[in-house]
């Protein structure tokens, strides 16, 4: 009997008391976690758990909406947390298309319009395409990171799913673009 004691005794995991000198304790509702004093219920962040007492961290590709008693595997990629990589890899691509058209544009345009630079034609030819997949890098890496904020904003995978494609496709346009910078950096030494 809580009436008799003559000290207080600590509420339960998943139970507080704010008020001092109470005989009960209230349950906090499900997904809620308990602070340090066991006088409030807390609210969990998404991607956490509560444990009954504390908040805890979903492992790495597990997810769960907030106020959560568990993590889910990740099904879709669709959150950010189960497909992290995503807007990372797009912004690397737009950054090397940019810098690979850059440099590539400098070089078309050192060879095309003032003529600056005597070359043989194949290499005209070849900086020019360099430039345009540079280009199209650029372009379908930034595709690529709005497509993936709407997979993220939508929840919707197959989105996701595209956002990965433009991804990869102008990683593969960057890598072409680079391979022509590099070949041209070598050949004009």
């Amino acid at each position: 009997d809580l009436n008799n004691l003559a000290t207080c005794v600590e509420c339960p995991d998943g139970f507080v008391q704010p008020l001092a000198n109470e005989v009960s304790c209230t349950a906090c509702p499900s997904g809620n976690a308990v602070n340090t004093r066991r006088s409030a219920c807390v609210d969990c962040d998404e991607n956490t758990y509560t444990n009954g007492t504390a908040c805890v961290s979903c492992p790495e590709n597990w997810t769960s909406t907030s106020n959560s008693v568990s993590c889910n595997l990740c099904e879709t990629r669709a959150s950010r947390e189960c497909a992290p990589w995503r807007m990372p890899s797009g912004v690397m691509a737009v950054i090397a298309g940019t810098v690979s058209m850059g440099y590539l544009g400098f070089k078309a345009y050192k060879m095309f319009v003032t003529k600056e630079v005597e070359v043989h034609m194949a290499m005209k030819g070849a900086v020019a395409v360099g430039t345009f997949l540079g280009f199209l890098g650029f372009v379908l890496g930034i595709a690529g990171l709005v497509l993936d904020h709407e997979a993220h904003t939508d929840d919707n995978e197959h989105k996701g799913d595209k956002a990965d494609q433009l991804v990869i496709s102008a990683y593969v346009m960057t890598f072409l673009s680079l391979g022509v910078s590099i070949t041209e950096i070598f050949l004009n030494k």
